[in-house]
């Protein structure tokens, strides 16, 4: 039987299993009612929807610590197979934008909010793939960004990243109005169609060698 929120060994997770980022009281791995985001996300991931990237870190680590957490009908092994589920950048992009733009719908502003900065994550990380530059943490996309805005001459690349992180950390602060979200969002849609030939052409241009 899959554990849940309650019954667990309190010397296990103290932050949200989610990947919010909030604390737990003793015992506790969600925060009230975020069973069911990662719950949603999981079952995204199963349908081909998102990739395995959009489980948060904090969500794997809990499991590789304890193989018997899970989550509703999903065990631990069934979490880790889905995190190593991976599109290529360009299409993990193209699909996050989509589900923030769901998400906005649904009027789930912290989502809406956090699909788009996997958006925007997941472009800097194609076209810094294409350059050999480094792209696996938050600080090595920073440095890509400003690499390219360097090699490219497009400062406004830079604004409308540091829109998009704004975005992220509204997920979990939840800061924003909706006219805020909503603003920030178009930006970011805006930087995806920048980033587009800034990955898209040079990868070309490689295959083509």
């Amino acid at each position: 039987m899959v554990n849940t929120n309650t019954e667990i060994d309190p010397t296990g997770t103290r932050y949200c299993m989610c990947g919010c980022a909030r604390w737990n009281k003793p015992g506790r791995h969600f925060a009230q009612g975020h069973d069911a985001i990662l719950k949603r996300t999981l079952r995204l991931v199963e349908e081909g929807e998102l990739d395995g990237s959009a489980i948060a870190p904090e969500t794997v680590e809990d499991v590789r610590q304890n193989p018997e957490l899970g989550v509703g009908p999903y065990t631990g092994d069934d979490i880790l197979r889905l995190e190593a589920i991976r599109f290529s950048h360009p299409e993990a992009s193209r699909r996050f934008m989509r589900h923030a733009k769901l998400e906005f719908e649904r009027r789930d502003l912290t989502q809406a909010s956090e699909k788009a900065w996997g958006a925007a994550a997941h472009a800097v990380k194609a076209a810094a793939a294409v350059r050999g530059l480094r792209h696996y943490n938050h600080r090595e996309l920073i440095n890509a960004i400003g690499q390219i805005v360097r090699e490219t001459g497009q400062t406004e690349l830079r604004r409308n990243f540091q829109v998009a992180e704004a975005l992220h950390a509204n997920c979990y602060e939840g800061w924003m109005s909706t006219e805020d979200v909503r603003d920030s969002m178009s930006d970011v849609e805006h930087f995806l169609a920048q980033m587009e030939p800034l990955h898209s052409e040079l990868a070309a241009q490689t295959n083509g060698d």
